[in-house]
């Protein structure tokens, strides 16, 4: 009789973990995805505004090498 009940009360348990396992990692998977999206929103805003930021910044730098270039008379 133990020979059944034992397997049978141990796979009950083990399916009840399972389910609780699989509820919270269910509920972080979702967290997760929030902040991977999150994450990906910055990467996007970051990647549209460095671009702008290299040309304010390169135009004023290639103008002063043009003038250093100028004043030692390398052109």
């Amino acid at each position: 009789m133990e020979f059944i009940i034992g397997p049978v009360v141990a796979v009950l348990l083990s399916g009840s973990g399972l389910y609780l396992t699989d509820r919270r990692y269910k509920k972080n998977a979702s967290a997760v995805a929030a902040r991977l999206e999150t994450i990906e929103k910055t990467i996007d805003r970051i990647d549209n505004e460095v671009p702008k930021r290299m040309v304010t910044l390169m135009g004023p730098l290639a103008n002063a090498v043009k003038e250093v270039r100028r004043e030692i008379g390398v052109e």
